[in-house]
């Protein structure tokens, strides 16, 4: 038995009309580091079925980034690779 959902699995995000994978990535300490490690760890959440990342504008504040700085790194890694 897996702990992990299968990646087809899709549930329902509240009453959006979206559906998400189960496993969602809260990324409030993902604003640090470069780009290119930020790229794999997202590649990474991709490949398992993630469907669902958590930012806020205030997430990453404690990075070199600041304020939003999760937001801004997650729409970069998207902007050069949105597959």
């Amino acid at each position: 038995m897996s702990l992990v959902p299968s990646a087809e699995t899709r549930i329902p995000l509240g009453k959006s009309g979206l559906a998400v994978a189960p496993l969602g990535w809260g990324m409030w300490r993902f604003g640090g580091g470069d780009r290119a490690s930020a790229r794999r760890r997202v590649e990474a959440a991709l490949e398992i079925g993630c469907t669902l990342f958590d930012t806020a504008d205030i997430y990453g504040y404690s990075g070199e980034r600041g304020f939003g700085g999760a937001e801004s790194l997650l729409g970069e890694v998207l902007r050069e690779a949105p597959q």
